[in-house]
């Protein structure tokens, strides 16, 4: 009949639409994922492979290893920055160690069903960055600190905040309800 065509032909037009915003918003999850498989490219390098020149040639020449040192009590080398150094270099320090991983909180928040679990972040963050500093310390790549561990959790804590309030922000939901319109 003409009601069952008409009724099939708004059903396919309906699918198509469906089709539509599931390949916007399919394209749009492929570029937030390259953009972090670039980003942990980079934080990888930061935090491990940008050893200095002489590091490698000891590396490669078969000689000993210095040994690292280990830094756990909390907020030590922070402290240390800070009555020993002048004030720059802390704040590279202090700076680096939260800023490198706000983009990490921003992509795993991002990647999460349940963004709102900031705790959460907080605890991979610190996870993530247990792991860093033990590939620093097991490589001779760098000094295992729990400074950096703190610093780096609460930046990817930081990241997953800054998430949760963009996804709120009352304009860019609005950009975004038009984007799914169209």
């Amino acid at each position: 009949s003409i009601e069952d065509k008409a009724n099939d032909t708004l059903d396919i037009a309906k699918r198509m639409n469906m089709m539509k915003h599931a390949i916007r918003h399919g394209g749009i999850h492929y570029i937030f994922l390259a953009l972090f498989a670039f980003y942990f490219v980079f934080l990888c390098y930061v935090l491990l492979f940008r050893a200095s020149p002489e590091f490698i040639q000891t590396l490669f020449s078969g000689a000993e290893l210095p040994p690292r040192d280990v830094h756990i009590i909390p907020f030590e080398t922070t402290c240390f920055y800070l009555r020993h150094y002048n004030k720059r270099l802390f704040v590279d320090n202090v700076l680096a160690n939260y800023a490198v991983f706000i983009p990490f909180g921003f992509f795993f928040a991002g990647f999460r069903q349940k963004p709102e679990r900031k705790w959460t972040i907080l605890l991979i963050g610190a996870v993530f960055s247990l792991g860093f500093e033990l590939l620093q310390m097991w490589f001779h790549l760098g000094e295992f600190d729990v400074d950096d561990i703190m610093l780096n959790a609460l930046g990817m804590w930081t990241g997953g905040l800054l998430l949760c309030c963009l996804q709120r922000c009352k304009w860019l939901v609005q950009i975004k309800e038009r984007m799914m319109r169209k």
